[in-house]
């Protein structure tokens, strides 16, 4: 009996800036045969995820009092 293949979707992220319109369509059409799902970001949307990629990474863990951060917000 054969075993049954588990496929795991493949996860790809590409940015392209503006300036390579020519090359989005291009790399767009090239997804689209292969069924791989994509979309354009705007400007803003574009701002926000790296602004999301940015708070993943950022360390949590760490933390600074009260009395810290008063005395810098004085100086």
């Amino acid at each position: 009996m054969r075993k049954k293949i588990s496929h795991q979707p493949i996860t790809a992220l590409t940015i392209i800036s503006n300036e390579d319109l020519e090359n989005y369509t291009l790399i767009s059409s090239i997804l689209k045969k292969m069924n791989i799902n994509h979309l354009q970001l705007s400007g803003e949307d574009a701002e926000e995820f790296y602004l999301g990629l940015i708070m993943e990474k950022t360390d949590r863990e760490n933390t600074v009092s009260r009395s810290t951060i008063m005395k810098k917000l004085k100086k």
